[in-house]
């Protein structure tokens, strides 16, 4: 029997009055995310987000390492990294209800979602710093044991993936799509692999896209949603970040991004030749996930991914003289 909305919203409610001795008053849904379900809830102890997690995007396949990214996510919360704690039962930080729908709550944040491209340079400087904090807290010492989601690829394997995902889809793209697909080729064949050798692998949140992040109006209020987090390249974090808040109308808003290099830099080390690596690395694993007709072809954040790995496209031996200029 396939559970819906109202019984999974049913079910949950009961298990969280259960195990917590509360009483849930008030609840609203919250339209965000894919296919997962996520609700406020007002009850008679505060207020509460409960995330419910999908069994078709997070198999139990999944589970382990969702798991370990919620327990990292706790640790955060707990050293004071502005990100919502995770209340537990039983030491558990997914919770099951009797049907076995599974889910999590967490402190609700107060805050605004900002659009792709349009956060100030004060909120950039403190997401600059926060993110520096948390690479810094997440990877000391260094997990040498961890095994990577994904390393660089070689030249090789780059353009391998790019003939086999052009021979799918040539025949059904526009023009403008396969014209994109074919500048791609070109710069994965003049790609210098080595610019790669200094990148160091480590724990990173790895989603930190303008519907994960809460402002107030000149600072950061709290980074949500963990759930993607692994052992990749941190710097990929710093990449998706700049892209997903500083380009505006094709243009990368250069006071935003030195904003946030300096807030980073209050804890970390960045310079302008990380950020253009880090940029080319992103594009190196991005960029055939959204380089696709159903991207284009989409609303929200698909051709937001999609206009981004073209930018890159467009722009990439233009990087240095972007990242470079003088204020």
């Amino acid at each position: 029997m396939i559970n819906t909305k109202n019984s999974i919203l049913d079910e949950i409610k009961e298990t969280i009055e259960r195990m917590f001795s509360i009483r849930v008053t008030e609840y609203t849904e919250i339209n965000k995310g894919l296919l997962n379900l996520k609700w406020k809830f007002i009850t008679d102890n505060g207020t509460l987000f409960i995330k419910q997690y999908n069994s078709e995007r997070y198999p139990t396949s999944k589970e382990k390492r969702l798991n370990t990214a919620l327990i990292f996510q706790k640790k955060l919360s707990e050293k004071d990294i502005r990100c919502p704690h995770i209340l537990t039962f039983k030491g558990d930080v997914i919770l099951r209800t009797k049907k076995n729908v599974r889910f999590i709550i967490t402190e609700y944040c107060d805050g605004n979602l900002i659009n792709a491209g349009k956060i100030n340079c004060n909120q950039a400087h403190d997401l600059g710093i926060e993110i520096a904090k948390m690479h810094s807290l997440i990877n000391n010492p260094i997990d040498e044991k961890a095994i990577p989601t994904w390393v660089v690829p070689s030249k090789e394997q780059l353009i391998a993936e790019w003939y086999e995902n052009w021979m799918l889809t040539k025949d059904r793209n526009t023009a403008d799509i396969n014209g994109f697909l074919k500048l791609q080729r070109e710069i994965f064949e003049n790609l210098d692999i080595n610019i790669f050798e200094g990148c160091k692998l480590g724990w990173a949140h790895s989603d930190l896209w303008c519907d994960n992040i809460l402002f107030h109006l000149n600072s950061l209020s709290a980074i949500l949603d963990f759930d993607r987090l692994q052992y990749i390249y941190p710097e990929l974090d710093i990449s998706r970040a700049i892209l997903s808040f500083t380009l505006d109308n094709n243009c990368l808003r250069m006071d935003v991004v030195n904003a946030f290099i300096d807030g980073y830099n209050q804890i970390g080390n960045i310079s302008a030749d990380d950020i253009i690596r880090s940029l080319k690395l992103l594009y190196c694993l991005e960029s055939f996930w959204w380089l696709r007709s159903d991207s284009f072809n989409s609303e929200g954040p698909p051709k937001r991914f999609a206009d981004e790995m073209v930018w890159l496209s467009v722009n990439w031996i233009n990087l240095d003289e972007i990242l470079k200029a003088k204020s």
